[in-house]
């Protein structure tokens, strides 16, 4: 077993999203993450320059014959996305962010698929995992956070609402959510401020994560928001 694979089992494709998402972000604090749900527009993050976009892709067993396999795939979509929406538009570079292992012959196969695919006129990069794990020693707290801790710190807007219905809170989705007029305010507040960080706090099972669920659907347009339940 190599150094990498072991961490797949760590993974699925929300989590492996946000690692990509948050390292970006601790590299360009002007990039931003699309954490939502739904179509993604072939878009997961784009530089803060927006000339450079970011998908994730995580396979259990990953080969480069899947690496291949996406690049032609969002190619055939990336096609259309370039002739009809204009974000795209000043995109120069695709970046690929995946968790394949290093393996020259594979290299080899990568450049020749590049070259005989429709690359929508981009410069095509593929993130593997020693390029990835170059940014997680670059970010420890970030490489702490998903690779050593038993429970996650930093969950992006769309894990966290996910995780936190399926998983954490799925009984308390069977009512209806009231109140909080003050708090709602503040948050406001904070999303239309200059602000980087809002700390809620707060006893345990007073309806803190619910209440970062609720705004943080109201407030889709708030691409980069981080959610970290700080506890009592």
């Amino acid at each position: 077993m190599s150094i990498f694979s072991q961490y797949n089992t760590k993974f699925d494709g929300f989590s492996w999203e946000s690692m990509m998402q948050l390292l970006l972000l601790f590299e360009d604090s002007q990039c931003m993450a699309y954490s939502r749900s739904g179509k993604d527009n072939g878009i997961d993050a784009i530089s803060g320059d927006k000339q450079t976009v970011y998908q994730a892709k995580f396979h259990t067993q990953c080969s480069i014959e899947n690496c291949i396999a996406d690049l032609k795939s969002e190619m055939s979509k990336i096609k259309g996305y370039r002739e009809k929406l204009n974000y795209w538009k000043p995109v120069k570079k695709w970046v690929l962010f995946t968790n394949v292992e290093e393996n020259p012959n594979d290299n080899e196969k990568w450049n020749t698929a590049v070259k005989e695919c429709d690359y929508c006129g981009l410069e095509i990069e593929v993130w593997n995992w020693p390029k990835i794990w170059k940014f997680l020693e670059k970010y420890p707290e970030v490489k702490q956070d998903f690779l050593e801790n038993e429970s996650r710190c930093f969950l992006l807007k769309n894990e966290f609402q996910m995780k936190s219905q399926e998983e954490y809170l799925p009984e308390s989705f069977d009512v209806e959510c009231v109140g909080r007029e003050k708090e709602v305010q503040l948050f406001k507040d904070f999303l239309e401020s200059d602000r980087k960080i809002w700390c809620i706090f707060g006893p345990g099972e007073m309806g803190k994560s619910r209440f970062l669920i609720e705004w943080g659907s109201l407030h889709n347009q708030v691409q980069n928001l981080i959610m970290k339940d700080a506890g009592a």
